[in-house]
């Protein structure tokens, strides 16, 4: 017997507002081809889990639980009446009552918090499971312990976890085997060497990455796609600090997702002199960055892809471009962490190094011997279509719900 399950996620305006301004047909659309076009668009990978675990004979639902214009068509749709000043509540409430989930699964522990997380158990009609996912340091872990389940891609936050009373498991991140049907991956690879995230200049973010992508722009090729993002100074208000932090805390929730999440860009308008000078210096080889299919065309454009996990990872791998970059057949060439052969045979599917000056030498190598770069990164990416899709990571979902119900 199936169960139903709800998946929450949350967006920020910095995305979804152009993403609304670049579909002005978006008011005719209905509630569901709305829906459609916006997870086609974002390809995050939280929703993939759905579909998979529908095959697996569950009902599945996806909610973008703050995307205004998008609840508010549901509500419209359905007759649900709301206030304005609390539509977010009163329209998930009417939601939760329609779908009567099993299982609710929450991408944003920040956003969804334990007050949220009791609303839910006030006003859900049926006795629900509440599974949540972080991959981020918390300063406070205990506050997970209201959780029927808290899921995250690393052993370390794993264990952190468990050692303040929550329950919690590892999932490691997949690669989505369908956008290989809907991104041209046959044609001639031409970006050398590439590198698609983010720079949050913050302690335990990603300043080692930001030193590392300098280097290999000094003495290689490199092309970068993203933003730097600084901590803006003690002069800003505060409550433009906080909305800073908000951004940036939720930035690092996400750290797992290949630092392509919207919400990180919110921290971007928070340019600064470092942000400027890396302008000056690369000038276009530091392009602005992609997200959904751009990023997957940029992949599969890339001979070898750059990986870099963010500061706080310490020796463990687990972020989401290890499995997007080999699925899409580039290259990987990422840090060395003591769990990798866990998910990949170093040297022979994918490539790691322990400093930049390594990394750029093994990156010169590999462009200098193409087949030994192609056999490398096809057999990542048979490694991933394999192992790592996200079919097989709904199969060990579906088998923990089910113990969890």
């Amino acid at each position: 017997m199936g169960y139903r399950f709800l998946k929450v996620q949350t967006t920020d305006r910095i995305y979804s507002q152009p993403f609304l301004l670049a579909h002005p047909q978006h008011k005719q659309l209905s509630y569901q081809q709305l829906l459609d076009l916006y997870i086609r668009e974002y390809s995050g990978w939280s929703i993939n889990y759905g579909p998979h675990l529908e095959l697996l004979g569950n009902q599945a639902l996806e909610i973008c639980i703050n995307l205004e214009e998008l609840q508010k068509k549901w509500a419209k749709e359905q007759g649900v009446s709301y206030q304005n000043g609390n539509w977010f509540s009163e329209i998930f409430a009417a939601q939760l009552k329609a779908f009567r989930p099993d299982i609710l699964f929450l991408d944003d522990l920040y956003l969804l918090d334990r007050d949220f997380r009791q609303f839910v158990r006030d006003v859900c009609p049926t006795k629900v499971k509440i599974v949540g996912w972080r991959a981020a340091p918390t300063e406070d872990y205990s506050i997970f312990r209201d959780l029927d389940l808290v899921l995250t891609c690393t052993p370390l936050f794993a264990r952190m976890m468990q050692a303040h009373g929550a329950n919690a498991q590892l999932i490691i991140h997949a690669f989505e085997s369908e956008i290989l049907n809907s991104i041209e991956t046959g044609q001639e690879r031409d970006i050398d060497f590439s590198f698609i995230g983010h720079f949050v200049l913050r302690n335990g973010f990603h300043n080692e990455r930001l030193s590392l992508v300098e280097h290999l722009m000094d003495t290689t090729n490199l092309s970068v796609w993203g933003t730097i993002s600084e901590v803006p100074p003690n002069t800003v208000s505060s409550r433009v600090a906080n909305k800073l932090k908000h951004g940036l805390d939720k930035a690092f929730d996400l750290v797992g997702m290949s630092d392509k999440a919207p919400a990180i860009i919110s921290a971007a308008a928070y340019r600064g002199p470092v942000a400027n000078n890396i302008m000056r210096k690369y000038g276009a080889r530091f392009q602005t960055p992609v997200f959904g299919e751009d990023y997957f065309k940029v992949l599969a454009r890339s001979k070898i892809n750059l990986n870099k996990h963010i500061d706080c990872a310490e020796e463990f791998a687990g972020n989401l471009r290890l499995f997007e970059a080999t699925g899409m057949g580039s290259c990987l060439m990422t840090d060395w962490k003591i769990n990798l052969p866990e998910m990949f045979e170093p040297d022979a599917e994918i490539i790691s190094y322990n400093s930049a000056e390594e990394c750029a030498e093994k990156v010169r190598y590999l462009l200098d011997h193409e087949e030994k770069r192609k056999e490398i990164a096809l057999a990542g990416q048979r490694r991933v279509l394999r192992d790592h899709t996200y079919r097989k990571r709904a199969e060990q979902l579906d088998e923990i719900f089910r113990k969890l119900l």
